[in-house]
């Protein structure tokens, strides 16, 4: 029996209209909008980034953002509401952009709680980095690297 050839045949056509793929992180329906902050963009813009800004300023976020001495970026402050909010979160981002205050913020929501929070990292120079830093900034935890040896 000989193969079919490919011209052969009807041939289907999508007709569906084409559309780009909705990221998993947007809710299919959702508005976007860029931010605008609390003196730009229109009167409705103003009132919804005051509003944003006063739930923000009440939050453990807003809490603990005052106390930086920097402003977070926007993907920062994304991640920081979705573990507030009790998500999961994975932030990929490279060297030096900014990673560690997510987990920074997630062990400060961990202890608001009365909560434990785990901190791990693939090597063990970057765990005794990261436990002296969280040390120094919530006091001192309990260190389970795979060295058992004191840090001070």
């Amino acid at each position: 029996m000989p193969a079919p050839s490919s011209t052969c045949g009807p041939r289907r056509i999508n007709r569906e209209p084409e559309t780009t793929p909705t990221p998993r992180h947007r809710q299919r329906g959702e508005r976007t909008e860029e931010r605008t902050s609390v003196g730009e963009g229109t009167a409705a813009q103003r009132y919804a980034a005051f509003q944003e800004h006063a739930r923000a300023a009440s939050s453990l976020r807003g809490r603990w953002v005052a106390g930086l001495s920097f402003t977070p970026d926007p993907f920062q402050l994304d991640a920081l509401d979705a573990v507030e909010a009790g998500n999961s979160v994975l932030v990929a981002a490279p060297t030096g952009a900014g990673k560690t205050i997510v987990g920074q913020f997630g062990a400060y929501v961990a202890l608001q709680r009365g909560m434990r929070a785990f901190y791990t990292t693939p090597i063990k120079a970057l765990s005794n980095q990261k436990y002296l830093e969280l040390c120094d900034l919530y006091g001192g935890g309990q260190r389970r690297p795979g060295d058992r040896r004191h840090v001070d």
